[in-house]
């Protein structure tokens, strides 16, 4: 029986790779919810309920062509005060539990070819594929996973309406009927990359989220991304609460805010 080997990279070349591969997204998943938990009893018998906020997000790119796949997954916790709803308690960001980086389909070697541990693999990785790099694994948001929000209806006439289709990296395109009601743009005369973030309405009342990542850099392309979402709420979801999706929300009368008593 022949024996199958395994590709080898150090991480040089695994940066070399990432940078001239073509990778999609295989699997998404982002969630998140709140509950109570009792913490302890009052001196009559009562329940000391002590809310927590929770997230999951993962994400895995492949190159399909290289067999290689990138999976990075976190999980996220809030705790509010005692009997207070955590959605409107929560003002700091959460904290994250240590994210996972996992990689399959290439075996990482040090610079005298000696296999890398597993903690040593997991810093290549995220060095690699984390934040500010045109992977963007990680730049979620988990806040807009659980708002709290209070938003304006958004009306548009029938007659501006037309018949848009939108281009999505890794998942089918958009198609609607409808007309953009906000966009907005981070670029400007220094710009080697930027973002354009687009809301639109369509003729049955959802919303379509669309943003857009240009860049002039070399082996850089623009990278769409965009999702339907049946309130506002759905759409700070997607948008976040970044400085250009909050003006994105001025223009389209939406209130990204917590009210607390």
């Amino acid at each position: 029986m022949t024996k199958t080997k395994t590709k080898t990279m150090t991480i040089e070349q695994l940066i070399a790779f990432a940078a001239t591969a073509k990778f999609t997204v295989l699997d998404e998943n982002n969630g998140g919810g709140d509950s109570q938990r009792c913490i302890g009893y009052t001196d009559d018998g009562k329940e000391i309920l002590k809310d927590r906020g929770f997230a999951s997000v993962s994400r895995t790119l492949t190159a399909v062509a290289d067999a290689i796949t990138v999976t990075y997954s976190t999980n996220f916790e809030w705790t509010g005060t005692e009997n207070s709803r955590v959605s409107e308690e929560v003002e700091e960001y959460p904290e994250a539990v240590l994210p996972t980086w996992v990689i399959s389909g290439v075996t990482l070697l040090d610079d005298d070819g000696d296999e890398l541990g597993s903690r040593d693999t997991q810093n290549a990785i995220e060095q690699v594929f984390g934040r500010d790099t045109q992977h963007d694994m990680t730049m979620i948001d988990p806040l807009a996973l659980i708002p709290a929000l209070e938003t304006n209806d958004i009306d548009i006439e029938e007659n501006d309406m037309e018949i848009t289709e939108l281009e999505i990296d890794g998942a089918p395109n958009i198609r609607f009927t409808g007309e953009a009601i906000a966009r907005v743009s981070s670029k400007n005369s220094d710009s080697q990359r930027w973002t354009v973030l687009t809301l639109y309405k369509t003729k049955g009342g959802k919303f379509i989220c669309h943003s857009e990542g240009h860049s002039l850099w070399v082996n850089e392309s623009t990278r769409y991304s965009g999702t339907v979402a049946s309130d506002a709420a759905g759409v700070i979801a997607f948008f976040g609460h970044g400085r250009l999706a909050k003006a994105l929300y001025d223009d389209a009368n939406i209130e990204d805010v917590q009210d607390v008593e």
